[in-house]
């Protein structure tokens, strides 16, 4: 017997698939209560110039439109979120535009390029978090 397949059994396996592979993606990008970010002050976000927040660390504690003149930001590889209450969300440009993710208190990115790799990001945030925006 000949077996059919009909394109509501397709899409029912695509769905599952994209499922499954956003599920896989999001838990390995972000990380939560991990060592590697130990050196982030309290209450604020910190960029890495290496994976796994290592590297040279740059701190900000607020809302900032323009990212660009902190060279952490501006190769940034790694991110972390010690906020004290709020999530952060980092934009890909300045004045909290572009591609943007957004960072629940207390987690990091251990490497942007995991990101990039999304088709959705391109290499948006890789290298360009140019601006940050708390409590969104």
């Amino acid at each position: 017997m000949k077996h059919v397949r009909t394109a509501k059994s397709t899409r029912l396996k695509l769905a599952a698939g994209f499922f499954l592979g956003t599920v896989t993606f999001a838990l390995t990008t972000v990380t939560t209560g991990t060592a590697e970010a130990a050196d982030c002050p309290s209450g604020a976000l910190c960029a890495y110039t290496s994976t796994y927040e290592t590297g040279s660390r740059g701190a900000v504690y607020e809302d900032n439109r323009d990212l660009t003149g902190f060279s952490q930001f501006r190769g940034a590889e790694s991110l972390w979120n010690a906020g004290t209450s709020c999530n952060v969300r980092v934009y890909s440009e300045r004045n909290y535009t572009g591609h943007y993710w957004t960072l629940p208190r207390g987690t990091g990115m251990y490497s942007l390029n995991d990101v990039a790799n999304n088709p959705e990001w391109g290499t948006a945030l890789y290298h360009h978090v140019y601006s940050d925006n708390w409590c969104v």
